[in-house]
């Protein structure tokens, strides 16, 4: 059997119903919501051919026809007919950044929220690893008696901080030390350089510098995490609305991140789009991954939703490659 011109119709016709319906899809229902020119007794033959090339399954011998993972890759690889976003969706879309986002971290979460309310989805990031940037700024501030709020944001708009607790009697004169030395010496410098041994050896520098070891252990630590890439996940609660999907997907979801972050992060031979077992990731299994990337000067990250399998590939493609074309422009501006 060959996939014919009629067949690619009649498998499109399938899976957007079957998007739409979430149910089987029959021979009447195609031929009352699809011009289809030819008898439900034909349809229901190309049904079964396309059924015994393994595009379609049938749950039950009365039901009609669902598509399986095999149809829905051969949908998204040849039959997908992007459903185009016009100037008044792209201003709407760009409505949803405020102002005043400063860095990838602010940029990332307000583009996850728009994400996760336009498709209905769980929306996940990865931003750019990038042990090569450098250090515009690292500061320590004053936040409690005896703690303070240590911030590091690189050139390339990644911004950590973390509270720490300081030694006892720790002034303002020694506030005043670090933030100096920090804008001498470790400004300017690239993530992958601040070593511990680095930092040692300028707090070696330092009066009382035993004081200092929680501060510089600190500023290690926020080096090294800024240098990795990060997964972020919104709206995981997008999820509940499919029957198949309990409350423990929400968990696994969480739980597998790690795995999200792999699958983002390395190129994929399938595209855009992961089906299922595609992911190689068992709680993934009954759901898809759609992505898109973006770009951070020479380094790239992904934006993409989690969702059941049977999502609206049409729509949500080209609108995840609206929001990375944003992203881009607003990481580069």
């Amino acid at each position: 059997m060959e996939m014919t011109p009629r067949k690619m119709l009649l498998l499109r016709a399938v899976v957007r119903h079957y998007v739409l319906t979430g149910e089987p899809v029959g021979s009447k229902a195609l031929t009352d919501d699809f011009d289809f020119s030819v008898s439900s007794a034909t349809l229901r033959s190309e049904m079964n051919e396309l059924s015994l090339m393994g595009y379609l399954s049938q749950p039950h011998t009365s039901a009609g026809r669902v598509p399986t993972y095999a149809g829905l890759r051969y949908y998204v690889d040849r039959l997908l007919v992007p459903k185009p976003i016009d100037q008044r969706e792209r201003e709407e879309i760009r409505s949803l950044f405020p102002e005043n986002l400063f860095g990838v971290n602010d940029i990332l979460k307000a583009a996850l929220t728009a994400v996760a309310e336009i498709t209905r989805c769980a929306a996940v990031s990865a931003t750019p690893a990038n042990s090569a940037a450098k250090i515009h700024r690292m500061e320590l501030f004053p936040v409690g008696k005896e703690t303070g709020m240590l911030v590091l944001i690189t050139d390339s708009g990644v911004v950590k901080n973390r509270v720490c607790r300081l030694a006892r009697g720790f002034s303002a004169a020694d506030f005043e030390r670090f933030n100096n030395l920090a804008q001498r010496h470790i400004c300017g410098h690239e993530l992958s350089e601040i070593t511990p041994a680095f930092l040692q050896t300028l707090a070696a520098a330092l009066e009382n510098p035993f004081d200092f070891l929680p501060v510089f252990a600190f500023a290690g630590e926020l080096a090294l995490s800024a240098s990795e890439s990060e997964i972020y996940t919104l709206g995981e609660q997008n999820l509940y609305r499919e029957n198949a999907l309990r409350e423990r997907m929400l968990s696994d979801l969480l739980k597998c991140s790690r795995e999200v972050l792999s699958l983002l992060s390395q190129r994929q031979e399938n595209g855009k789009v992961l089906l299922g077992e595609e992911t190689g990731v068992e709680e993934l299994c009954p759901l898809a991954l759609v992505f898109s990337g973006y770009s951070a000067g020479e380094q790239a990250g992904k934006i993409g939703v989690v969702g059941p399998a049977r999502m609206d590939y049409d729509a949500i493609i080209p609108r995840l490659e609206y929001f990375a074309e944003l992203i881009t422009k607003m990481l580069n501006r």
